[in-house]
């Protein structure tokens, strides 16, 4: 009876948040649902004609996500095909007009749907419903995300996030089809979904207590959604199947110069992503050509200098906190939540297509709210200690 009472309380609580989520959603990103198509949007979705023919529908699984440009390297077939079903239902609609009304809904839905996995997959590992609740609430609400939800292009951002955390819900349940499925999704909506196999690797090691040759063939199941993505970008791009081939110097400044400047500068851009998520004001949506200048010596840039810090400190944090109980556990897969995803966009590795993008950050700043509302809970608890040993001093005082 009690066991059965609990499992109530907990299917009410994720429905009242899973309400909550789209409520506070629409209230906030709502002033954007009347926007139009605006920068990429037109290119990428408004007047692409294969979008709007429901015949072509099949055909976006083998073609680039920038019509006919499989140089651009990029391949995202479920973001289109979420574009085309929204032109379907736009033209049945209104058959006379485009309207940008439906593209933006969705994208907030996502969003609020994206925050109530937030609340589920912190409450699942960390067993603690005052992060869980604190994390999704961060999550929902925080303006950087304002790039990803309310520009139509920042659904692969979201659409990668969904699929990705579903991914880890179902490996940790052991559903491997479902697994398999919803991982396969996730590469099909942004590239960078690829960070989850890492992510589940570390949870395989530190949440399970597998070995590290365990692990690895506890993923090897992956391998199969992975190679059939392959397969697929291979037939739709060609020799650019490694992609971001066009990427300019008004793009990405980093394509073009040094090691050690790239270096230096992707570590100052992850200092100013920090700075946004810790303080989140004069956002903008484009930081392309001279909007940040090249670092030639760490040592000359504070910025580049704090980057290299935070890079360090949350390496430092991944290994350290990485057993499994509320406290250290909490501020390890807070880290990893962030390293992972971020390495995948950060310039450090690779050049990608860009220098900075605040919707970039849109699945890093998961293990930002995690980790900040790890830190939150530790001052609520040490302000209730605090106010409760001044209460007992004043009653031991003038009782």
């Amino acid at each position: 009876m009690t066991a059965s009472l609990s499992v109530l309380i907990k299917k009410r609580e994720k429905t009242a948040v899973l309400i909550l989520a789209v409520v506070l959603s629409l209230l906030i990103f709502g002033n954007g649902l009347g926007g139009d198509f605006v920068f990429d949007d037109a290119a990428v979705v408004k007047n692409r004609g294969d979008l709007k023919d429901s015949s072509y529908f099949l055909n976006l699984f083998v073609s680039p996500y920038h019509q006919n440009m499989p140089k651009t390297g990029l391949y995202r077939p479920f973001t289109m095909a979420s574009y085309a079903i929204n032109h379907y239902i736009n033209s049945s609609v209104n058959p006379e007009q485009t309207s940008a009304f439906g593209f933006h809904l969705v994208n907030v839905l996502i969003h609020a749907f994206n925050s109530f996995l937030v609340f589920w997959l912190v409450s699942y590992f960390l067993k603690s419903r005052y992060i869980a609740l604190s994390s999704f609430l961060l999550f929902l609400t925080h303006p950087l995300h304002t790039e990803a939800v309310t520009s139509i292009v920042g659904r692969a951002e979201l659409l990668a996030f969904l699929w990705s955390i579903l991914t880890i819900y179902f490996f940790v349940k052991n559903y491997k089809l479902l697994a398999a499925v919803s991982f396969l999704l996730a590469l099909w909506s942004k590239e960078t979904a690829l960070m989850v196999l890492p992510i589940l690797f570390y949870l395989t090691i530190y949440f399970e207590n597998k070995s590290f040759w365990e692990s690895v063939r506890r993923l090897l199941f992956l391998a199969i959604p992975t190679g059939i993505y392959a397969v697929f970008r291979y037939i739709t791009l060609g020799q650019y199947f490694f992609g971001d081939a066009t990427t300019t110097i008004v793009e990405n400044q980093l394509k073009f110069v040094s090691f050690f400047e790239r270096t230096f500068t992707a570590l100052k851009v992850l200092a100013m992503y920090a700075e946004r998520l810790i303080w989140p004001f004069n956002l903008s949506a484009d930081y392309s050509y001279q909007r940040i200048a090249i670092v030639g010596n760490i040592f000359k840039s504070p910025e580049a200098l704090s980057g290299l810090i935070l890079l360090g400190g949350l390496l430092w944090l991944a290994i350290k906190y990485r057993h499994n109980d509320t406290t250290k556990f909490s501020l390890g897969a807070g880290a990893v939540l962030f390293l992972f995803p971020y390495l995948m966009i950060s310039n450090l590795i690779l050049p990608v297509g860009t220098i900075m993008g605040e919707r970039l950050m849109y699945f890093p700043s998961l293990g930002f709210v995690v980790l900040l509302a790890w830190l939150l809970q530790q001052l609520f608890q040490s302000s209730r200690f605090n106010l409760g040993t001044l209460k007992r001093l004043n009653l031991g005082i003038f009782g």
